[in-house]
């Protein structure tokens, strides 16, 4: 089945666990870490619920542990909403389904 495939109007929401086949990052995803944030020092993880749509885009990005810094939390939701591209899930027969999934992003200094 074809990736662009465009979802079932209607079709409802899914979380991971209930498709088939989990939406997966396709590349390394980029992060922008703030320069404010940078410059204070600031590190921290941030966990987020993640709206992946049929065509890969994250829709909606959700903070559910914060780093303990607004600044990183909104940053990793906006890189996420900005850059990141996935392969959507698919349902039991092999079409794209709009989904959620988790991900954890670290925010370290070199």
């Amino acid at each position: 089945m074809s990736d662009t495939m465009r979802c079932p109007s209607g079709g409802a929401l899914v979380s991971s666990a209930g498709a088939s086949e989990e939406a997966r990052p396709t590349g390394r995803m980029r992060v922008d870490y703030p320069r404010a944030a940078e410059s204070r020092r600031m590190t921290g993880k941030v966990k987020m619920q993640l709206v992946v749509g049929c065509d890969g885009r994250v829709k909606q990005c959700t903070v559910l542990q914060s780093s303990g810094h607004a600044i990183l939390d909104s940053s990793a939701c906006q890189s996420m909403l900005k850059y990141a591209v996935f392969r959507p899930a698919t349902d039991e027969n092999g079409n794209t389904i709009e989904s959620t999934t988790e991900m954890t992003q670290p925010y370290a200094l070199r």
